[in-house]
């Protein structure tokens, strides 16, 4: 194995991690989002913000999303 053959597969192997690490990344920042919205959400509606609560979950919120 040449050593341009083994640098290749170690910036392959190094890219799938970094991938990997980035959408793990990326659903724990979203899952994170979610659980801080609903905690949110209800404590507005345990204020009695109910209208506020409701837009707060179902609103449009989502203009970030790629």
């Amino acid at each position: 194995m040449s050593a341009q053959t083994m640098y290749a597969t170690t910036c392959n192997i190094c890219e799938k991690i970094g991938n990997v690490l980035h959408r793990s990344g990326k659903c724990i920042m979203d899952f994170c989002e979610s659980a801080g919205r609903a905690r949110a959400a209800s404590e507005l509606s345990r204020r009695g913000m109910h209208e506020e609560a409701r837009y707060l979950m179902i609103g449009d919120n989502n203009d970030n999303k790629n």
